[in-house]
Order: C-alpha cells, then structure tokens, then sequence
C-alpha cells in the first residue's frame, strides 16, 4: 500500500492510496479527501502575541539604555527592574509581571511629568532638551497605551488560552 499526495487542478491536496499489484491486474486507485483545517489562531491571541512581541522590543530597549547610564548613575540600575520584569511578563504572558511593568510606566511618566514641570518652570534652557523630554514623554504615552492593551487581554484569557499562545 503506497500513499501519494499531490495538488489537484483547483489547487486542493489531495492524498491517493494505490495498491501495488502484479502487472497483470488492473490497479486499484482510490482518492481520499483529507479534512485540512487551515483556520488560523483567534483574533484575541494573535493580538496578544503581537504586543507580547512590541512590549518586548520596547523593554529590551529601554533596559539596555538604564544598563548602560546605570554605570554613570546607580540609580538607573535599580530603575532597570521595570523594564526586566515586563520583558519577563511579556514574554512569559505573565499577569502579575505585566501589571507590575504596567504600573512602573505609570510612575515613569508621573515621574517625568513632576520633573518637566520643576525643570521647565521658569524657562527654557534648551530648546532640544525641551523636545526630547516632549517626545520621550509621547513614547511612554504610547508605550503605556500597549500595555494596557496587552494586560487587558491578558485578563480575559483563561489559563489555558495562555498556554495555546506560549505554544
């Protein structure tokens, strides 16, 4: 018995069972229609995979960088503790974890928001410090906003939708 799997003219699989006998009988050809199930994950993982993915990107990102000036200033090495643990949560699908990093955005930007305002009280000392603040303030706004989308679909899966999605 030989199996063979070959494309049909509309483009379909198609797997046939012959029977090999000797030359002196007529063959026997029979044609299986295999049930391929070509349906991908649902919306709400895939969704999850992709700012799982973003989420990633942003702390590896964000921890490199509060590595390296935590060599100038120690206190960025403790500040690194955020970034790690949503990178952990992220790609784990870690609840805990990802609420931990959502809440360590949020003290990022009250804590940037506190310091534009002291900073920038009286004057502009630089117009180009002034815009990196701005604009590093609208990433975290951004990154935030992932986050959220991410840990509210992380609180509507059930624990074994989480494991389909390590998977």
């Amino acid at each position: 018995l030989h199996y063979y799997l070959y494309m049909s003219n509309n483009n379909q699989p198609q797997i046939i069972q012959a029977t090999a006998l000797p030359v002196n009988q007529s063959p026997t050809v029979t044609v299986i229609n295999p049930n391929f199930n070509n349906t991908s994950p649902p919306v709400k993982y895939q969704l999850t995979f992709s700012y799982s993915k973003t989420i990633k990107l942003f702390t590896s990102i964000e921890a490199f960088f509060l590595i390296i000036y935590g060599f100038y200033y120690p206190y960025y090495f403790i500040q690194a503790i955020g970034p790690l643990i949503g990178f952990i949560g992220a790609k784990n699908f870690y609840k805990i974890s990802s609420y931990t990093y959502f809440f360590y955005l949020c003290l990022s930007i009250f804590s940037k928001i506190i310091l534009f305002i002291f900073t920038f009280q009286d004057h502009i000392s630089h117009p180009m410090i002034f815009l990196l603040t701005v604009l590093s303030f609208l990433l975290d706004i951004w990154i935030l906003k992932i986050s959220y989308k991410f840990t509210s679909l992380l609180r509507v899966l059930t624990d074994e939708d989480i494991d389909n999605i390590r998977k």
